[in-house]
Parts: structure tokens; C-alpha cells; sequence
């Protein structure tokens, strides 16, 4: 599964996903989109098993960032499953 976030400068009022932006989302292979903000920035982020955020990342930010005055794309580099164990000391790093 392939992930992609999207951060937007969002200090003057609310950032909305129109349903224009979801089919063009839709299209690129997007399945799952969250939105989360602060006073200052909102974040989207998106996923999906047949979605390429190499190859449509211009596409995706241009969907979601109609009226931002400031976009910043994050790409995956890590993604690992969480299980609770009491006899495993796992270390995870996250390098250029």
C-alpha cells in the first residue's frame, strides 16, 4: 500500500476536499483519505493499493490544494505493523 501526505498552510479558515477532488483522487488510485489539521497547517493523507504517488504526485497536490498559499508533499519511506511483545526490543529509524 502506497502512502502520500499532503501539508497545507491552513491559517485562514478551513480546507475542504470537494467531491470534483475525490473523483480526481479516485481516479489515481487513491482508496482512503484522511484529514487532519491545527491552527496553522492541515494535513491530508492519502493511500490506496493501486495508487503511485511517484507518478501522480503533481496531480494529487494540484486536486487538494486549490486557494493554499503553501504546499509540502511527504512521501512513505517506512511503514511496519505494531504488535505488542514483552520479550522484543525493536529500534526503527528513518534516514534520508
Amino acid at each position: 500500500m502506497s502512502m502520500f501526505v499532503v501539508l497545507l498552510e491552513a491559517d485562514e479558515g478551513e480546507v475542504t476536499v470537494g467531491s470534483r477532488a475525490i473523483d480526481q483522487l479516485a481516479h489515481l488510485g487513491v482508496t482512503s483519505l484522511a484529514l487532519l489539521r491545527d491552527e496553522r497547517t492541515a494535513c491530508v493523507v492519502l493511500d490506496g493499493w493501486a495508487f503511485d504517488p511517484a507518478r501522480s504526485s503533481d496531480q494529487v497536490v494540484s486536486a487538494i490544494s486549490a486557494g493554499a498559499r503553501s504546499t509540502r508533499a511527504l512521501h512513505s519511506v517506512m511503514f511496519t505493523a505494531v504488535q505488542a511483545s514483552s520479550s522484543r526490543s525493536w529500534d526503527t529509524t528513518c534516514g534520508r
